[in-house]
């Protein structure tokens, strides 16, 4: 396979992955969020301070975060970049939370920074940081 031909590969794989997670956490479904972290990963999660780096306190986080009637993640911009050994895809971007709990909606625009690795064929998220903004303004990326 061509350099190119890897890269765009990579890309597509890791693409995937964030569809399954943003699927996932608009399911509300735990186990199908965590499960597309390694053991290893490094979280710097949205809503709580820490860094949930063992796969007991990203677990723990998640509960608490998919613990609403109701949440929807639209991405309203994404960068990606490949590693130059495409063995890692970074991913990085705005999106936006929208969460009802209690009947209230509040909605939260954030950008993040996902890193995604291939282990035995399937690309997972080895880190992933996140961090509330006081509004999503796309004219903060200077490309």
């Amino acid at each position: 396979m061509q350099k190119d031909e890897k890269s765009s590969s990579c890309r597509s794989a890791a693409h995937k992955t964030l569809e399954q997670w943003i699927a996932a956490v608009e399911k509300l479904s735990v186990d199908d969020t965590t499960r597309l972290y390694t053991e290893n990963a490094l979280l710097v999660p949205t809503l709580e301070d820490g860094v949930p780096n063992t796969p007991a306190t990203r677990r723990a986080y998640f509960e608490k975060f998919l613990s609403q009637d109701s949440l929807s993640c639209k991405i309203d911009l994404q960068v990606d970049h490949a590693s130059g050994k495409d063995d890692a895809v970074l991913i990085g971007g705005l999106y936006t939370f929208e969460i009802i709990k209690n009947r209230k909606k509040e909605i939260i625009p954030a950008r993040f920074l996902f890193v995604f690795e291939e282990f035995d064929g399937q690309w997972l998220i080895t880190g992933h940081h996140s961090s509330r903004q006081k509004s999503v303004d796309k004219t903060q990326f200077l490309f």
